[in-house]
């Protein structure tokens, strides 16, 4: 601040003072007493009316994030029920692979002992 801008405050508050010394001194009194009771109720006023415009604004926002949250975990909770059920239809197949397995074992067993029955009769029929 420059002196001339120091001078230009000086002149402003001195024309005030002016003026207020021509208003009756009660209503002087009134102004000192309540003019910083009044500019507060004012300030205090304007940082609610802000305040309450800034707590919709979160509420709003932390609304939209519960929402998005609410669509992933719906989306891992489905994915997570088509894994369990992929392990589920996988424990059912191996069962099912188990079951063939055994049943092929049992017809390669069969299969190998008419094999050997057969290559028998084979070679007694060849001795004789």
């Amino acid at each position: 601040m420059t002196s001339a801008d120091a001078l230009a405050i000086l002149r402003t508050i001195a024309a005030i003072l002016q003026t207020m010394g021509a208003w009756p001194l009660g209503l002087v009194l009134l102004v000192v007493i309540l003019g910083p009771w009044v500019m507060m109720g004012c300030v205090a006023w304007a940082l609610l009316s802000r305040a309450a415009s800034h707590d919709t604004q979160s509420v709003e926002m932390i609304g939209s994030i519960r929402e998005q949250f609410s669509v992933s975990v719906r989306t891992y909770e489905t994915r997570h029920a088509e894994a369990v059920q992929m392990y589920k239809d996988n424990v059912e197949l191996v069962k099912g692979y188990s079951k063939l397995a055994e049943d092929q074992a049992a017809v390669i067993h069969l299969n190998t002992q008419a094999m050997t029955r057969l290559v028998d009769k084979i070679k007694v029929l060849l001795r004789e």
